[in-house]
This record gives structure tokens, C-alpha cells and sequence, in this order.
């Protein structure tokens, strides 16, 4: 079980993390908008390294690079990649990356080992930082169905067999859900209930720019406003009325 405790810091590198090279040398990066996220990343380095956790603003958040060749090797012994593009997208894999062909595109081997947990607590503690950074809620109007709202949790991969194994994660915690091109849903009211029961996303997490009506709101609330529309009747159907009964919720 050593490589338990390293459990945090593997989702947040296969997440929006990652181990990358300058100059030859290994380091560990993690980016984010999300200061809660950043502050956690930090966290889990210093568990580990006292390493300088160096900054960098870039125009899609902030990223956060560490040194230390001893915690890079001790992740690569879990995982010999942390990468979640496909080969060929770039930048390209450097030379000597261990990669499988799946779809008739080569992909970066990952691995969440079975050893990285002692129960099923272990897992839904892995999904929940995963789905924080790489996941989202969403809710909103739509016209010309029985229901005048369209509820979604998502968990974002692009990669296939990472998404797969996020997969069987999902199964292993009884979380249903259905498996997309590039992510993890679960749209019934079922699924739903089940992920903010045992799942839900780290608090202090916000919705990014990519959200068209709750930017700036915290996922969790956007969770719980979900589940409390089950229980909700919405007698005027226009979106405006909708969104207002929702961010009333």
C-alpha cells in the first residue's frame, strides 16, 4: 500500500497535470483557473518534496512546475505516462514514449493500479479530484421536449483507455453512467443522486468560462441545484423563467 498515498497527486497528473521535461529534466506540472485546485496540488507536493513549486500565469490558468526527480520517478513507477493526448498531438511524444495503438492512433500507456486503493472510499476520493478538474455539472432550459431542463455530470477524458478505466471506477463505487466519445455521463435522475451522494466535486471549486449561464458558481452548488430541480415544478417554460427559478433554487 506505499503507493496509496500517492493516490491524490496521480489524479491531479492525469487530470490537468502532468510530468513534463525542460532541458532534459523531469518535472511536475499541474494548471488550473482554480486556486482551491491549486492550493490542493500544493498541498499533495508538500506531503511529498520541499522542492520550489515554481508559478507561471498562462492564458489558461496558472501552472505550477516542481523538480524533484525522486517524486517524478516514484510517480512514473505507478503510471509511465501521465500524458492524456493522443501521440501525434502536439507537441509530440519524445522519442522512447510507451504507447499502444487503439483506434488506429497511438496513445500514451497510463495506469491507475488497483494497489493506489484499500476501498471503496479510496475511489470515490480519486473520481472526486479527477471530476474536479477534469468534470463538471450542468443545467439548462430546452424547448421542444417533456422536460423544460437538460441535467448532466460529466467527467471529461480523452483518452480512451484512461476513460475506461475511469470507467470501471464509476462501476466499482455502483455510479451509473454512460460512456461518450471524449466523456463519462451521467444524465438520470438516478446517476445523478448517486454521484452527489458519494462523489460530489472538491468544495471551493468554481465553474469555468466554458459554462454559458454559471460561471463564477461554485460546482457543488450547481450539483445540489440539480438535484433539487427534481422536486421542483417549472410552470412557465421560456428559458429566461427557467434560469431565474434555477439560480433561485
Amino acid at each position: 500500500m506505499k503507493r496509496a498515498r500517492y493516490r491524490n497527486l496521480v489524479a491531479l497528473c492525469l487530470s490537468d497535470g502532468g510530468i513534463g521535461f525542460s532541458s532534459g529534466t523531469r518535472y511536475i506540472h499541474f494548471t488550473n483557473q482554480s486556486e482551491t485546485l491549486l492550493k490542493f496540488f500544493e498541498n499533495e507536493i508538500r506531503k511529498f518534496s520541499d522542492a520550489k513549486i515554481h508559478r507561471q500565469i498562462k492564458e489558461r490558468g496558472i501552472t505550477l512546475r516542481v523538480f524533484d526527480i525522486n517524486l517524478v520517478r516514484e510517480l512514473l513507477s505507478i503510471s509511465p505516462n501521465f500524458r492524456t493526448k493522443s501521440c501525434n498531438n502536439y507537441p509530440k511524444c519524445k522519442p522512447g514514449c510507451l504507447h499502444e495503438l487503439v483506434d488506429s492512433a497511438s496513445w500514451p500507456i497510463i495506469h491507475i493500479p488497483e494497489d493506489l486503493f484499500g476501498t471503496k472510499n479510496d475511489k470515490t476520493s480519486f473520481l472526486k479530484i479527477y471530476a474536479s478538474c477534469d468534470g463538471y455539472p450542468s443545467i439548462f432550459p430546452r424547448s421542444g421536449t417533456w422536460s423544460p431542463i437538460e441535467r448532466i455530470v460529466a467527467i471529461v477524458c480523452h483518452h480512451p483507455k484512461l476513460k475506461l478505466r475511469l470507467s470501471e471506477l464509476l462501476d466499482d463505487v455502483e455510479i451509473p453512467h454512460t460512456i461518450k466519445r471524449y466523456s463519462l455521463e451521467m444524465r438520470s435522475r438516478d446517476a445523478i443522486e448517486k454521484f452527489t451522494k458519494k462523489i460530489k466535486f472538491l468544495d471551493g471549486v468554481e465553474m469555468t468560462g466554458n459554462s454559458r449561464h454559471w460561471k463564477g458558481y461554485k460546482k457543488n452548488d450547481i450539483l445540489f441545484k440539480i438535484v433539487k430541480s427534481y422536486k421542483t415544478r417549472f410552470e412557465q417554460k421560456d428559458s429566461e423563467s427557467v434560469l431565474k427559478k434555477l439560480r433561485n433554487l
